[in-house]
Formats: C-alpha cells, sequence, structure tokens
C-alpha cells in the first residue's frame, strides 16, 4: 500500500502565533529576554522567523541557554535547515535535540529520530531511530508515534509490523498529529492486518468536513477505486479539484492522473504541471513517465529527466517522502546510462542515495549494482550487500535473491548459510522465483538445512513453473543425477532438456 510517512524535522517555533507588536513592546520583550526570561526570547524569535532569520537564531540561542529546551529544538530545526546560519550544523543540531529530548521536549525526541533515521550527520540507525521515536511518542508527540509507526510498517523496527503500526498511526491521530490520521486511515483501507475501508472513509470524512485538504484527496482516492463507498469518479474529481482550488498539490496531482487517464490529455498535464510547480513529487512523477514512455506525447527523454529533477528536489509540505524515492529513482538512470544527456554515474550513485533514504526499494538495488561493479564509485562488495540487503527489507525480491547469493558464496561478507537461507525464505515468499530457486540449492545441497530432495524438488519446481529458467535447469540436473545415481537408464531423456537449459543461460547445463 501507499506509505506516505510525512517523515520531516518538526519545529515548534512553526506553531507559534506571529504577532505584530509596536516598538515600546518589543523593547520590552528585549529586555526580558536579556535578563534570561526564555519565554520572552522565543516570542522574539518567533517575531522574526520568517523575515531575519538570522535574528531568530540569535534570540533561540539566549532562549536555550536560558532553560527554555523547547527553544533548543527550535535553534536545532534552523540548524539543520541552514537558516539563520552560514551553514547546516548537523552536528550541533543533534545535540540540541538531544539535549531537548533529555528534558521532556516530545519533538526533540522525534528530531533524533529522524536524523538517525535518514542518516543526516549521522551514520543510518534504525534502533537508535525507534528509540528516539518511543521516547518522542511516550512523551506524546504525534510526529514520534506516526514515524515509529512508518518504521514498524517498513519491517525497520524488529518484529513489528503492521499491526502495530496502524496502533502507532491510530494515537499519532489522537495526539493531534493529522499525517498520523492520514496514515492510520490509509492502514485501515489495505494493509496485511485485516482491512476496514468504511472505517478509514468515515476517518477521511470526519478529516475533509474539518477543511484538512490531504483528507480530501484521500476521500476522493476511496470513491476513485470503490473502497469503503460505490464507485464514483465524478464525486472522486470534485474532491480532487476542491482541494487543488483551496491549495492542496495533491489534489492537482490526483486530478491530473485521472484527466490523462480518461484522455483529456492538455487539461490533464496542466494539473500534473500545476502540482509538480507546487513541489508535490507525485505530479512530477507522473508528467515526467509521460514524456519517458513517450504515450499519448512525444517522447522528450530531456523533459522527463527535468520534472523527475524536481520530484527529487521536492521539500514536501504533506507527507510525500514516497514519491520523493520514486522521482530520484527514475532520475538517476538517466545520468547513470546517459540518457538524452551527458553520462555521469558519480551523480547517478549520489541521486540513488537520496532515493534509497527514502525507501525506493529498486533505488537499493541499483545501489548494490553500482557499488558491485565500481561504477560512479571504487568497488565495494561489503556495501554492495548491504544495499541488496535493504532492497530485499523493502519488499524486493531480486535484493533477497543477490543478498543471498553473496552470504551463499562468501562475495564481500563472510559464508553464512543461514543468513543465504533467511534471504532466499524471504524471496521466495515474496514471489521472487529466481529466490525459490536459490532456496532449492541450499536445500538439495544441505546448506544451512538438512539435505532435502523432496524440498528443493518443489522448489525448483515453483521457479521453473512461473518462469524463471534456472529454476528449470536446477530441477533438469537434480533428476538427471538421481536418473544416473540409481543406474535407472534414464538419463538420456534429460539431455535434450538441459541442452535447451544451456541456451537458455544456465551454464551447467552445457557440460551436456
Amino acid at each position: 500500500m501507499c506509505n506516505n510517512a510525512g517523515l520531516r524535522l518538526v519545529p515548534l517555533l512553526a506553531g507559534l502565533l506571529l504577532f505584530q507588536v509596536g516598538c515600546s513592546a518589543v523593547t520590552v520583550l528585549q529586555m526580558d529576554c536579556w535578563r534570561g526570561q526564555g519565554t520572552a526570547c522565543n516570542q522574539l524569535a518567533s517575531q522574526y522567523a520568517e523575515r531575519d532569520p538570522a535574528e531568530a537564531v540569535r534570540y533561540l540561542k539566549k532562549a536555550c541557554q536560558s532553560g527554555s529546551y523547547e527553544a533548543c529544538n527550535d535553534l536545532g530545526f534552523m540548524l539543520t535547515e541552514g537558516r539563520g546560519v552560514a551553514s547546516s550544523d548537523l552536528a550541533q543540531a543533534l545535540q540540541l535535540y538531544e539535549a531537548a529530548c533529555s528534558h521532556g521536549v516530545g519533538r526533540g525526541c522525534a528530531n533524533v529520530g529522524y536524523l538517525f533515521q535518514m542518516g543526516q550527520g549521522v551514520p543510518m540507525d534504525w534502533a537508535r531511530a525507534a528509540q528516539a521515536y518511543q521516547r518522542a511518542c511516550d512523551l506524546g508527540d504525534g510526529t514520534g508515534c506516526n514515524h515509529l509507526g512508518a518504521l514498524d510498517e517498513k519491517g525497520k523496527n524488529g518484529d513489528n509490523g503492521p499491526a502495530q503500526a496502524r496502533e502507532l498511526y491510530r494515537r499519532s491521530c489522537d495526539l493531534g498529529y493529522t499525517v498520523g490520521c492520514h496514515n492510520w486511515g490509509q492502514s485501515l483501507r489495505g494493509s496485511a492486518v485485516p482491512e476496514d475501508q468504511v472505517q478509514a472513509v468515515t476517518l477521511f470524512q470526519t478529516l475533509c468536513d474539518r477543511g484538512d485538504l490531504p483528507g480530501c484527496v484521500l476521500l476522493g482516492g476511496a470513491y476513485s477505486h470503490g473502497q469503503g463507498v460505490p464507485r464514483d469518479a465524478e464525486k472522486a474529481k470534485a474532491l480532487y479539484q476542491r482541494a487543488c482550488q483551496e491549495g492542496e498539490p495533491r489534489g492537482c496531482s490526483s486530478l491530473g492522473t485521472v484527466l490523462v487517464r480518461e484522455g483529456d490529455l492538455t487539461i490533464g498535464l496542466g494539473y500534473l504541471e500545476k502540482a509538480c510547480q507546487q513541489e508535490e513529487p507525485a505530479g512530477c512523477i507522473n508528467a515526467g513517465a509521460l514524456y519517458a514512455k513517450g504515450e499519448k506525447v512525444p517522447k522528450d527523454s530531456a523533459k522527463a529527466a527535468s520534472y523527475f529533477q524536481k520530484g527529487c528536489d521536492a521539500d514536501c509540505r504533506y507527507a510525500c517522502v514516497e514519491f520523493i524515492g520514486i522521482s530520484c529513482g527514475s532520475l538517476a538512470p538517466y545520468y547513470r546510462d546517459g540518457v538524452g544527456g551527458t553520462q555521469d554515474e558519480t551523480r547517478a550513485l549520489a541521486i540513488y542515495e537520496r532515493s534509497c533514504r527514502y525507501d525506493f526499494a529498486p533505488a537499493c538495488f541499483d545501489l548494490g549494482y553500482m557499488y558491485s561493479n565500481g561504477r560512479g564509485a571504487a568497488r565495494d562488495l561489503a556495501r554492495a550487500v548491504g544495499y541488496y540487503e535493504l532492497a530485499c527489507l523493502l519488499g524486493l525480491s531480486d535484493g533477497c535473491a543477490n543478498a543471498g547469493m553473496s552470504y551463499e558464496e562468501g562475495e564481500g561478507v563472510p559464508t553464512d548459510f543461514n543468513r543465504a537461507l533467511a534471504l532466499f525464505q524471504k524471496g521466495c515468499n515474496a514471489g521472487g522465483l529466481l529466490s525459490c530457486n536459490n532456496l532449492g540449492d541450499l536445500y538439495e545441497k544441505g546448506r544451512g538445512v538438512p539435505t532435502d530432495l523432496r524440498q528443493a524438488r518443489a522448489l525448483y519446481e515453483k521457479a521453473c513453473q512461473g518462469g524463471e529458467p534456472l529454476g528449470c535447469c536446477s530441477l533438469h540436473l537434480m533428476e538427471f543425477a538421481q536418473a544416473k545415481a540409481t543406474n535407472s537408464g534414464a538419463t538420456e531423456r534429460w539431455i535434450p532438456l538441459l541442452k535447451e537449459d544451456c541456451r537458455a543461460g544456465c551454464s551447467e547445463a552445457c557440460e551436456f
């Protein structure tokens, strides 16, 4: 299902009211601030946050020094974003977030978690991220609950999964974090746990009635797909139109996508472009895809890459991080392969890394390929395996197959048949036929498990029947070996099949 986790650093000062005061009032606030009253410093910082970020930073520093740990969190945000300072300082920002967190500011804990989850200024560490998000959630911060739910849903927090994620999204919603409500509703309308599409629609309707425009877009999606309500394309478009007109770019993107699908290309593309210009990456992706494929519009690689670049660079106002990952992942091959312009593998590698950080599994897999082949950077098999494993964790079965083979053969990592077994099993369960074949090989050879020819045959047959040539080859080789070992005289029947397997690319069959 779509997972718009809404991962963002969130300053407290963004929630403060900005107000105008006379010169005398400002003077009083300034005097109170320099006397050490953190509240006065915070009020001054909120006034200067937009018109003079450097001055806001000065007041936040004073407030933080005066013991206002909410101000410490906000100062950390400014340093993270590079606002009001010469350049971003993630190390100092982390210290400020940790100080805020340790003094009970839940938003500070959530921001600590974000840095560790995204690997910003620190090595990526999901365990540390989960710990910080849990602390934030326990302190009543809805962003922490939501972000922890996203980790659970992606399988990045131990054995936790969609059931735990749904509960965390619900708690986030109850704490007033609207993105948590969006994610709770999406988890209700279809996931690995029992769905309740009617409850999801009720939630989206409530949000929309309150003026929450992303809620209106989600409600439109329910009507568009007939999830929890009768399918009603016109009502869906009306909801998308309302959201778009009132300033929610996801409404523009959704409406544009529907109109293009219905054949109204000019108007539909206009809405996609409008969404893209408002930093809604889904609009950029869909507009770019039209030009990349050359369907309904003339193929234009340069134009497609331009749209993907805008989506990759987006700074979402709401929960659209998944689409940033897709945009970057769509852009990277243009630089990797030089499509429509100059080839730049180093730049491609950096774009893939950004995409992978936003959980786009194919980008993580392609990073593994780049590092295993020394493209864009020095060859690094250990790093390649790490990216293949990450792709596997995110649900890409090919990542499971490549990571498993690395552990089986000891390439870039120590040989570990048990780890290979677990990876192949995960990939096979996800529908990866190559993983099924490789899992069968472990059962046939007794690597990591007792030899079990019956199980090996079943796995080979599954792979072969699903269209994986190596599965057929493995099955024929095993049957040939068994016939030869028993002197059954039936080996000749396998020779034509093995020759066919050889032509299909199975080198082991070429010996016959």
